[in-house]
């Protein structure tokens, strides 16, 4: 598997030939393709949750599936669509998320708190000049709904770091194991 991925990456616009062989027909298969970068999204599932099941309030829900160079701009975009669904309440759902880039954390935590703030720090274990601050940013949308912060015991690494940071900070609720 890994030669074969290996084989089809390359420059986006490239043709490239894939050649499958089934054995049961004892034949070859050509299929011409053209490599592409491949842009997967981060948030899924945004919406209003049922209003039969929140006893009438508008409360939306975005579930965040990892973190990624893209996730704080996905995450604006989520936010505005629910806040002009009139959310007056927000569900994240971070259940098996495995992590990614600890910047895309907190840049999504940076939503919630003032810049400068203290959102995560990793200190080395022999030497205190390994020690790293991230700090929030400045961001254009600042969250202040109240929020719910949805964990399982395969959200990780960054995932981890966002529910830490908005509970430890007074931003959020987390709840699940």
């Amino acid at each position: 598997m890994a030669e074969a991925i290996r084989k089809l990456r390359g420059r986006p616009g490239a043709p490239v030939t894939l050649t499958l062989y089934r054995p049961a027909e004892e034949r070859a298969l050509e299929v011409p393709l053209v490599r592409e970068m491949i842009q997967v999204p981060t948030l899924a599932e945004v919406g209003l949750l049922p209003l039969n099941q929140t006893g009438g309030e508008k409360i939306g829900y975005l579930r965040i599936t990892q973190f990624g160079e893209k996730t704080a701009g996905e995450f604006d975009q989520a936010i505005g669509r629910l806040e002009r669904e009139g959310a007056g309440a927000l569900i994240m759902d971070l259940r098996d998320n495995p992590g990614g880039l600890v910047d895309g954390a907190v840049e999504v935590v940076s939503r919630f708190v003032n810049p400068g703030t203290l959102v995560v720090a990793t200190e080395g274990r022999k030497d205190s000049a390994q020690r790293m601050e991230y700090l929030a940013k400045p961001a254009a949308r600042k969250i202040r709904l109240p929020t719910v912060v949805l964990v399982n015991g395969n959200t990780a690494s960054a995932a981890e770091i966002v529910a830490g940071a908005l509970q430890d900070l007074g931003k959020a609720i987390v709840t699940g194991k």
